[in-house]
C-alpha cells in the first residue's frame, strides 16, 4: 500500500517522484511472523531505484529525521525572531530622526528663548 507520493514538477513537467510504500507483518509458511518493511522508491524519466527498509531501519529514519526537523524548525524561529528585532529597531531608528526634525507644531515655543 502507497503511504506517501511526493512528486516534484519543473516547468510544468513531473522531474522526480518520491515513493514510500509498506509491507505488512505476516505469517510465514513455516509458522512463525515475518516482519513487514518499508520500500523508499525514487523514480524519474530514466528510470527508478528501489531500496527496502527494515522496520528498525524506518524507525531509526523517522527518528533522525525527526529530530533534524526539529533543529531546523528552532533555528528557523530564531532567525525569524531576529530578522523581527532587526526591522523593529531599523522602524524605531526612523522615528527618531524624525522626532529629531520636529514638526513646529510640535515644538514647545515657551520653553525657547527670544533672541
Amino acid at each position: 500500500m502507497t503511504l506517501l507520493n511526493i512528486p516534484h514538477f519543473k516547468d510544468g513537467k513531473l522531474t522526480v517522484r518520491l515513493l514510500l510504500d509498506e509491507e505488512l507483518p505476516r505469517m510465514g509458511k513455516d509458522g512463525y511472523p515475518q516482519e513487514g518493511g518499508f520500500f523508499l522508491s525514487l523514480s524519474d524519466g530514466n528510470g527508478k531505484k528501489t531500496i527496502f527498509l527494515s522496520e528498525a531501519e524506518a524507525s531509526l529514519l523517522v527518528l533522525r529525521l525527526s529530530r533534524a526537523i526539529d533543529i531546523h524548525t528552532t533555528l528557523f524561529r530564531q532567525y525569524e525572531a531576529k530578522a523581527r528585532k532587526e526591522r523593529q529597531s531599523k522602524k524605531q531608528e526612523k522615528r527618531q530622526d524624525g522626532r529629531n526634525q520636529q514638526d513646529p507644531e510640535e515644538i514647545d515655543w515657551s520653553q525657547v528663548e527670544d533672541q
